[in-house]
């Protein structure tokens, strides 16, 4: 005589109920929370009532499928912030840097290069007039050329703007002494006749 075992119906499976062995995963091989899930809740609805899971065997599971989900919301919270820091952060802190160099000479690879354009205009010089960002890379604007940050292959001096702006004061300063001291012959023969009276 065979017997064949009693299987209840669970709440939680539809009519179209999950085979251990037809579990496929979609990610690359890789079972996720879900498929965790269906595969526990098989191994409820087929576990023989004579001899029910071990107690024990299933906290464990529920256990390691707390553990599974928690990693999955941190891996997901992860690849959230990367994106916030690639799309958002990285492109404002490069152009902050790279608008450093606006005023800069810079020697750079000319980005018009054609087959009949001669060796010596393959590396050009220029000064930095401008940055953006273009494809999320800093872009520099040197005459008419856009220059992507990488193929800038020399940097220059940068030009002393204080040294530039003092050397100004300096002059205008010297134009207001100028004007505020008598000439110098005025001054002698003033002195001559304080000094013989």
């Amino acid at each position: 005589m065979s017997t064949s075992p009693i299987y209840g119906q669970s709440p939680f499976i539809g009519e179209n109920t999950v085979n251990t062995q037809n579990i496929a995963a979609k990610d690359n091989g890789i079972l996720g929370k879900d498929d965790f899930l269906k595969i526990l809740i098989t191994e409820l609805k087929y576990q023989d009532p004579l001899s029910p899971m071990d107690s024990k065997e299933s906290i464990a599971q529920m256990a390691s499928f707390s553990a599974l989900e928690q990693m999955q919301n941190l891996n997901k919270s992860f690849d959230n912030m990367a994106t916030s820091i690639n799309n958002q952060l990285l492109p404002s802190i490069l152009l902050q840097q790279a608008s450093s160099m606006i005023g800069r000479e810079v020697a750079y690879i000319n980005p018009n290069i054609k087959e009949d354009t001669p060796e010596n205009e393959y590396i050009l010089a220029g000064q930095i007039n401008s940055v953006m960002v273009f494809e999320g890379r800093p872009t520099f604007i040197i005459g008419n050329d856009k220059v992507p940050f990488d193929e800038i292959v020399e940097l220059g001096q940068m030009p002393d703007t204080n040294q530039a702006a003092l050397s100004k004061i300096l002059e205008k300063l010297d134009e207001l002494l100028k004007t505020f001291q008598p000439d110098d012959d005025s001054n002698n023969e003033s002195g001559a006749g304080d000094l013989g009276a």
